[in-house]
């Protein structure tokens, strides 16, 4: 039987939920890292596209979940479940109530920091922002590149703070100082809906992304 496609506003609900963490990687040893995975199902018939029955793995876990074991026991549904309910609860309390660094004397109604998960890619990235004393935003970027063909991965972060200009967020990477290597730079755009569109320059040459990591794409915010 042919593979029913999971919706792509089913997947964007679970990776929105889960911010490209494991539940099992959570589960077991509270690691709550953002990993390259899939979504799986959770009760083994990809034809059952539900919400309930999805889950965002790590490459590691879905393959171990997949897998029929006969030496040691596999993974239960239940016990699968139950760690992806612990994992959403404990990512709602760390990131919808974040603390931003912003003077109370003088707040400001600003809905640009939060956190922001890439779209319409299989490659993970996300982008946290905050605000700071000074009015600049702090920006935190990590991505995530999956080998088609081995399953390997490549990571690459990213961090900086500055200005926010006509609705755009601007970095330039001057570390290298060659002059026949051009430097990294990355836009950071804002719709009028709060997400954002990250474009970048020269990337191929960042020294700080590793192979094939890319983090221009679209972005939703998450928080």
């Amino acid at each position: 039987m042919t593979r029913k496609r999971v919706s792509q506003a089913t997947q964007d609900a679970v990776l929105l939920k889960s911010k490209r963490r494991c539940c099992i990687c959570f589960g077991l040893q509270g690691d709550i890292d953002l990993k390259p995975g899939q979504i799986a199902h959770l009760d083994k018939n990809n034809q059952n596209d539900a919400e309930e029955n999805l889950a965002f793995l790590c490459l590691t876990h879905h393959d171990q979940y997949d897998s029929i074991t006969r030496q040691s026991k596999n993974f239960t549904i239940g016990e699968v479940k139950h760690y992806r309910v612990r994992l959403y609860e404990k990512l709602s309390e760390q990131f919808d109530n974040l603390t931003f660094f912003e003077n109370k004397d003088n707040a400001i109604d600003d809905s640009i920091p939060g956190l922001y998960i890439r779209t319409g890619t299989p490659h993970s990235a996300e982008i946290q922002i905050t605000r700071l004393l000074d009015g600049r935003y702090h920006v935190s970027a990590d991505a995530v590149w999956v080998s088609p063909y081995h399953g390997g991965a490549h990571l690459g972060q990213i961090e900086f703070s500055s200005d926010l200009k006509e609705s755009t967020i601007e970095y330039i990477d001057f570390s290298d100082f060659s002059d026949d290597r051009p430097n990294y730079k990355l836009m950071l755009i804002f719709k009028n809906n709060n997400d954002l569109i990250a474009i970048e320059e020269n990337a191929e040459w960042a020294t700080f992304l590793g192979m094939n990591v890319r983090l221009a794409g679209d972005y939703i915010k998450s928080s």
